[in-house]
Formats: C-alpha cells, sequence, structure tokens
C-alpha cells in the first residue's frame, strides 16, 4: 500500500516519471495513519452528538418546547461539534509529527536548505489566502453582523460568529505548529521539495471551512436580510477559495528527477 499511495501522490503531483522512495512511502504512510485517527475520532464526536442530542433528548423529561427553547436556533451546538471535529484533527498532525519525526531519526543523510525558510514560505501563499479569508472576513463578517443587526437575535449570531471564528483560529495554530515547527525531513534535493509540498499539504488540514458552515446556519436564522447577505456572502467566499486551494496544492508539481544531490547537511 505504501509505494501505491506513493506513486498515486507523485501522478497527482505531475511527477509520473519519478520512481518512489521509501522515504515517500514511510512519510505517506505517516499521514495515512494520522488521517486514519482523525477520521476514527470524528465519527467518535458525532457518536457522541448523536446519543446527546437525540438518545438523551429523547427521554429528558424537559417538554419538548422547553427543550426546544434551551436549543436554541442550533449555533452554539453545531460549533461545539465542529471545534470537536477540528481538534481531532489536530490529534491526527500531532501522531503524524511524531511518527515523522522517528522517521527523520532512521536517516543516515540529511539534507536541509542552505537559508533558514520563512513559515510564511513553508506554509504557501494558497494557505495564507485561505486563512486570510476564513478568519480575516469570518471576522469581519462577525463584526459588521453585530454593528448592523437591529434585532437582539441577529446581533447574538454576531457575536457568535466572532467566538467561533476565534476558537477555529487559535485550534488552527496548535495543528500548524505541528507542520512548521520541526525541520526538514529529506535526503536529497528531491525529497527536499517534496517535504516543502507535504508540508503545505498538511497546513491547510487545519485551514477547515467549518467557520462558513455556521455562517450558512446563522444565515439561515437571521432576522434580516442585511446580515442573511453578509453571512452568506462569507461563507460562499470561505468554501469557494478553501476548494481552489486545495485542489491548486493538491496538483502542484513536485520536484522533477536530479542526477545528483547538492543541499546542506542537516
Amino acid at each position: 500500500m505504501g509505494e501505491a499511495r506513493a506513486r498515486q501522490w507523485l501522478d497527482r503531483h505531475g511527477a509520473t516519471g519519478r520512481p518512489t522512495t521509501p522515504l515517500l512511502q514511510a512519510r505517506l504512510d505517516a499521514r495515512h495513519r494520522s488521517e486514519t485517527l482523525s477520521w476514527h475520532l470524528m465519527a467518535a464526536v458525532l457518536a457522541a452528538f448523536v446519543v446527546v442530542f437525540v438518545v438523551v433528548g429523547e427521554f429528558s423529561n424537559v417538554p419538548r418546547p422547553e427543550r426546544a427553547s434551551l436549543l436554541g436556533h442550533g449555533f452554539l451546538q453545531l460549533g461545539i461539534f465542529y471545534v470537536a471535529m477540528a481538534l481531532a484533527i489536530v490529534a491526527g498532525l500531532w501522531l503524524q509529527d511524531r511518527d515523522e519525526r522517528r522517521i527523520a531519526r532512521t536517516l543516515t543523510r540529511r539534507v536541509a536548505h542552505p537559508q533558514a525558510v520563512r513559515v510564511s514560505t513553508v506554509v504557501g501563499r494558497w494557505f495564507i489566502v485561505t486563512t486570510t479569508v476564513t478568519v480575516g472576513a469570518g471576522l469581519l463578517a462577525g463584526v459588521v453582523a453585530a454593528m448592523l443587526a437591529t434585532e437582539p437575535k441577529d446581533r447574538e449570531l454576531g457575536l457568535l460568529m466572532l467566538a467561533a471564528v476565534g476558537a477555529f483560529a487559535l485550534i488552527g495554530l496548535a495543528g500548524l505548529v505541528q507542520v512548521v515547527r520541526r525541520p526538514a525531513i529529506a535526503d536529497d534535493e528531491q525529497s527536499l521539495g517534496d517535504d516543502l509540498l507535504l508540508r503545505r499539504e498538511d497546513a491547510l488540514r487545519v485551514a477547515t471551512p467549518y467557520p462558513a458552515v455556521l455562517a450558512a446556519v446563522a444565515a439561515v436564522h437571521s432576522r434580516s436580510l442585511t446580515v442573511l447577505f453578509v453571512f452568506l456572502g462569507y461563507a460562499l467566499a470561505a468554501v469557494i477559495v478553501s476548494f481552489l486551494a486545495h485542489w491548486a496544492v493538491s496538483r502542484a508539481p513536485a520536484a522533477r528527477p536530479v542526477s545528483s544531490s547538492s543541499g546542506a547537511a542537516a
């Protein structure tokens, strides 16, 4: 499976003529284990929410009208759900970081960039654009909605949106640390280019469009057209940018075959 996974990754990045390497296979296997852990944790979160809000709710002694009032528009509950999903991604990245550090210790030769690489270079411009839209525009949408709201409910939605985007930004930062804090894992020039590309893909994993989903929910429950269009406009922009970023980074050209390595020893 490791070789097939590496072959698929290289083909997707336009390096069809490049043979796979044990290092690339090991790193993609580590990512696969990371994503598997994240999916299992997400499934557990989903099951827990089903139990809490369906099974427990059905057997609760609280009357249905009062229960509906307690749940409100569901924004807070959905926000907690997606925060837990984002934490599952960070947990997967923590496992991947641990596995990749173990892989690095097995290398008999290490290659590094000749100069220190800036964080912006590691994460790539698509991550910066996605984060700017998801976080920056999300905070702006919450502020605008809260300021322009004429109904208390719309103002509450705007403030909740601010809190949700802030929470996702902090969680994303925790995941990003796992991606950028370690040195490059490479043993030649090709794998050094692969390392940068792999980390850019991993960085996008923490730039989730979950705030856009919450914005869409807030838009549906808003009471004014202004707040509706603010939230819907943000949600649409965030989803489109996230899709374009993942598409572009997943198909960015990988390093071509080289005849000799020329990196500095790490």
